[in-house]
């Protein structure tokens, strides 16, 4: 599944490689994680293999079956 929702102020879409840098910013700054109980990624080559595991994910996802929904905010 292609999900996209839109308004005047929100995107949620698919992730995209373009949202590796991005995400890796965000998700190694110090506070990031504070209330999560995974670890941040270590590297950029991490981030690029959690990324292409979300896609792998929402492609095989159907209407009748959902594995993983992962989008991104814009």
């Amino acid at each position: 599944m292609n999900a996209k929702i839109e308004t005047n102020r929100l995107i949620l879409r698919p992730l995209i490689e373009e949202d590796v840098t991005p995400i890796f910013r965000m998700a190694t700054e110090a506070s990031h994680f504070t209330y999560q109980p995974d670890l941040p990624p270590s590297t950029v080559n991490e981030m690029e293999s959690l990324i292409q595991w979300s896609k792998s994910c929402n492609q095989r996802n159907t209407p009748e079956k959902i594995y993983k929904f992962n989008l991104a905010f814009v």
